[in-house]
């Protein structure tokens, strides 16, 4: 494959598991795993980092093995693919976040473990969400075709496509965004600044 088109599926995998994935890791990280505000920011800006990368290449390179290995089409049972992909991103969280969040910062042993717990997690319910993301933006925008992206989409011109892409993830980092200006630190620091 040419260094431009693994360039390219690169960028598009890593955007479909960022998008899908961030704002519900953020979420529990913050409001039940207890993970401050700062060390969850460097964590998923990391990973954004190494998704961007070649995390993001790698991660759907090897789902698209698995889903080969496990006779995974996008024609089999839409309570298949999900299966697979909980499963599969609940694996690929439980070997990188633990590094993630130490690289981060975080010494704490007890908030590594309830981290990595949390956001593994948070992988097996929205493992599934990550993944037709990922297949969602390979249609956007690698104009490759899949049996679970509605028709209606499929058929769309590129600039379309490329709006609805950019659309979707400016939605997923303000919602990321909501979620950090109200978690508990946030709060925390407003309530103390309004007594001052």
């Amino acid at each position: 494959m040419e260094i431009r088109k693994m360039f390219k599926h690169n960028l598009v995998d890593a955007i479909g598991t960022y998008t899908a994935g961030t704002p519900l890791i953020v979420l529990i990280e913050n409001g039940f795993a207890g993970v401050s505000d700062e060390t969850s920011f460097k964590s998923r800006l990391m990973v954004g980092g190494l998704l961007f990368l070649g995390l993001g290449g790698g991660i759907g390179w090897l789902r698209d093995k698995s889903k080969k290995l496990c006779k995974i089409t996008d024609k089999s049972k839409e309570m298949y693919q999900q299966a697979h992909d909980m499963t599969y991103i609940a694996g690929i969280s439980l070997v990188i976040n633990p590094t993630v969040y130490y690289v981060s910062g975080c010494r704490d042993f007890k908030e590594i473990v309830y981290g990595t717990l949390s956001t593994m997690g948070v992988a097996l319910v929205t493992g599934g969400a990550i993944g037709y993301s990922m297949d969602m933006y390979r249609v956007l925008l690698r104009d490759q075709q899949s049996e679970r992206i509605p028709q209606v989409i499929q058929q769309r011109g590129k600039i379309a496509k490329y709006a609805l892409a950019a659309g979707i993830f400016a939605a997923s980092m303000g919602f990321t965004g909501s979620v950090y200006h109200f978690s508990p630190d946030s709060v925390e620091v407003e309530t103390i600044e309004l007594e001052k």
